[in-house]
């Protein structure tokens, strides 16, 4: 029997759907308006893709106690 090569995804239909939302949207507010769901599920989300995948990273403010998730392909403001 022959066996057909399959591209196989490491990520899962929702974490593809939330990253694609992810790069289309301004903030984690906007985000979780997009995706339907609280602003703690959508950032535990993308907290688990950035555990296991370098697509994301998390940077803290110098500003407050608020957080911003970067994707590693744009530019972090912080690191200008």
């Amino acid at each position: 029997m022959n066996e057909v090569n399959r591209l196989k995804l490491p990520l899962n239909s929702d974490q593809l759907e939330l990253l694609l939302a992810f790069e289309n949207t301004k903030g984690l507010g906007h985000l979780a308006e997009v995706m339907a769901r609280d602003q703690s599920v959508v950032s535990r989300n993308l907290q688990r893709i950035a555990e296991d995948y370098p697509v994301l990273k998390k940077v803290k403010r110098t500003l407050g106690d608020h957080s911003t998730w970067y994707s590693n392909q744009s530019k972090d403001p912080s690191l200008s």
